[in-house]
């Protein structure tokens, strides 16, 4: 908010090409959080080292916006593994693994596994969804935009097809997504699905299950411009006359 709001000392908005705003979301986005769960990681993406201290000084050290550090110290060595893995807890798993004579990937058995739990938390996830504090949350982020008269554009992020059963398609999926659009069409804000419309495979994802690899991203992009999101190629008709 500060950025999107900053003025110069004339009172114009310092970045008034600013015309759209895209918020990516899925379904587990609206369930409460779980106590003792990690702290959001924000910080991570889009903090400035102003932002950080800012925080520090009025909350301090804390395990939201350590978050900001931790993302830094990753990056600053993006080919270590071992500063890699002090996030991921990946690394003792493979070498256990390689300890005891297996391939380092991860087994097909396990894999079977993983997808199974994902299926059945997919599944059960209707029983969570539309938590009101994160419908609340979602509305304001709207009435955010719509008082910036922003061209708001909420998308349904994919999701790993191996994960969606068609009961979960029916249910948990098709519910997040009707009460999406019932409450951001009405105000003008525009709703994209592409939970599972997309050219990506289980292969385009990473092995959490949750991220698209690099691969895989390249290809939504392609095809996500040529498609339901080749809107972004052209201005918004309310930024046409700024």
């Amino acid at each position: 908010q500060p950025l999107i709001d900053e003025r110069d000392t004339a009172g114009h908005r310092v970045r008034d090409r600013l015309a759209r705003m895209i918020l990516l979301t899925e379904w587990w986005d609206t369930c409460p959080r779980e106590a003792g769960a990690p702290d959001w990681n924000i910080p991570a993406r889009a903090w400035t080292a102003g932002d950080f201290a800012a925080d520090v000084w009025a909350h301090g050290l804390n395990g939201f916006n350590r978050n900001y550090l931790q993302n830094k110290f990753r990056t600053l060595i993006p080919a270590s593994a071992l500063i890699y893995d002090r996030f991921q807890t990946e690394l003792l798993i493979r070498l256990a693994r390689l300890a005891h004579g297996k391939p380092v990937t991860r087994p097909a058995s396990e894999e079977q596994a993983k997808t199974a739990a994902w299926q059945t938390m997919i599944e059960k996830g209707e029983q969570c969804i539309w938590n009101p504090a994160q419908v609340q949350a979602l509305n304001d982020i709207v009435e955010f935009a719509r008082a910036r008269q922003l061209d708001m554009t909420i998308v349904l992020f994919p999701r790993k097809p191996g994960t969606l059963t068609d009961t979960a398609k029916r249910t948990t999926l098709s519910r997040f997504a009707q009460d999406v659009r019932e409450l951001a069409e009405p105000q003008g804000v525009r709703v994209i699905d592409l939970t599972w419309t997309t050219p990506l495979q289980d292969a385009d994802f990473m092995e959490d299950f949750d991220h698209v690899n690099a691969a895989g991203n390249l290809k939504f992009a392609a095809w996500a411009l040529d498609h339901d999101l080749g809107f972004l190629t052209s201005t918004p008709a309310m930024a046409a006359g700024r």
